[in-house]
C-alpha cells in the first residue's frame, strides 16, 4: 500500500516535549514533495481537503503537543473518545426531547 504522506518530527529533550521540526510531505508523482505551511501555520492535504495542525492539549492522559487534522475551516476533527462524548450528548438531548414531546426513546 503506497503512503499517501510522510511526516517527520524532531522534538526539544524537555520534560514537556515539543515539536522543533516538522516536514509534512505528500506524494507527487510517485515522489515525495514538502508542504509549506500555509498563513495559519497548517499543512493543507488537497487529496483529503483537511489540514494538519499542533494542537496543545491532553490526549489519553498526555499533555503535550500533537498532530491532529482539522477541516479547513479550522474546526478539528474528533478523537474517537471526543467523537463518542459527542454523540452520548446529542442522544441524551434527542432522548429528552422525545420525552417533552411524549415519546418513550426506550421503545424504539
Amino acid at each position: 500500500m503506497e503512503r499517501l504522506y510522510y511526516i517527520q518530527k524532531s522534538y526539544t529533550n524537555s520534560a514537556t516535549p515539543k515539536i522543533l521540526n516538522l516536514i509534512f510531505q505528500d506524494l507527487i508523482g510517485g515522489s515525495y514533495t514538502a508542504l509549506e505551511l500555509d498563513q495559519n501555520h497548517r499543512y493543507i492535504s488537497e487529496k483529503l481537503n483537511l489540514a494538519l495542525v499542533c494542537w496543545q492539549g491532553n490526549y489519553k492522559g498526555v499533555e503535550t503537543v500533537w498532530l491532529r487534522w482539522e477541516t479547513l475551516d479550522g474546526i478539528l476533527l474528533p478523537t474517537k473518545s471526543e467523537f463518542l462524548k459527542q454523540a452520548q450528548s446529542h442522544a441524551a438531548k434527542l432522548a429528552a426531547k422525545l420525552r417533552e414531546m411524549g415519546v418513550n426513546s426506550e421503545d424504539f
